[in-house]
């Protein structure tokens, strides 16, 4: 596996148009304040292409389980934390 954003756990993908790059955005740290810009908090947005020393391959998702239904159980632990 190519050691790239678009293959890494911590990589979402924003958009997929076709006139650009894939966009995603990095969930490998939690967002930091751009006191400089607006003091608004943001996480790093690289393209499926980009890579850094903090790749951690994509798991695959048990067999059985779609993809909605982890991101939902994901998003119910979060809230209960």
């Amino acid at each position: 596996m190519e050691r790239k954003c678009k293959n890494c756990e911590y990589w979402e993908l924003l958009s997929d148009d076709d006139d650009c790059v894939p966009l995603g955005i990095c969930h490998r740290f939690p967002p930091s304040i751009n006191s400089d810009k607006d003091d608004k908090a943001y996480s790093p947005m690289p393209d499926e292409d980009e890579w850094c020393g903090e790749f951690k391959p994509k798991e695959s998702i048990a067999e059985g389980e779609s993809e909605e239904k982890a991101a939902s159980e994901a998003k119910q632990v979060s809230r209960k934390e």
